[in-house]
């Protein structure tokens, strides 16, 4: 998967559950303003915290679930 497209799918995730994204980022241990800067540069995006968003993503939405 493409970053861009990664990152894209952690924020409709997000948007799914009504869940802020400062809060996923929050809970990822990410700067928000680091994924505001990964849209207009998205090259600039490393794995490893796009990773660290999804996981957080799980984490929020199996927190919801129960």
């Amino acid at each position: 998967m493409e970053k861009q497209q990664a990152i894209i799918a952690v924020r409709q995730r997000a948007v799914a559950v009504n869940v802020p994204i400062y809060m996923v980022c929050e809970r990822a241990g990410i700067a928000p303003s680091t994924l505001t800067r990964w849209r207009t540069q998205p090259d600039k995006a490393q794995w490893a915290k796009i990773n660290r968003l999804a996981e957080a993503m799980t984490g929020i939405e199996k927190e919801m679930e129960s």
